[in-house]
């Protein structure tokens, strides 16, 4: 549910802001799956570090969609 909730927040995404969001819950979403049914031996307790790579994730996208828009709206897009 939270990893669709992230595709949708990404398909209508008008906003750098709004793209690392969506980033960042599609990301979150994945490490609650992976967290709940024990995957690849990570358990609540040994994977939260995944948490601070989904919001790092959704920084960078951030940055790199306000970055690319800046050029668009700049009319440097060859830049």
């Amino acid at each position: 549910m939270v990893i669709a909730l992230g595709a949708i927040q990404l398909v209508v995404a008008r906003s750098p802001r709004r793209v690392g969001s969506g980033v960042m819950t599609v990301l979150m979403g994945f490490w609650f799956l992976i967290a709940q049914r024990g995957m690849y031996g990570l358990t609540w307790h040994r994977s939260w570090p995944l948490a601070f790579v989904a919001i790092g994730a959704g920084m960078v996208a951030r940055a790199i969609t306000a970055r690319v828009m800046y050029r668009k709206e700049a009319g440097n897009v060859d830049a």
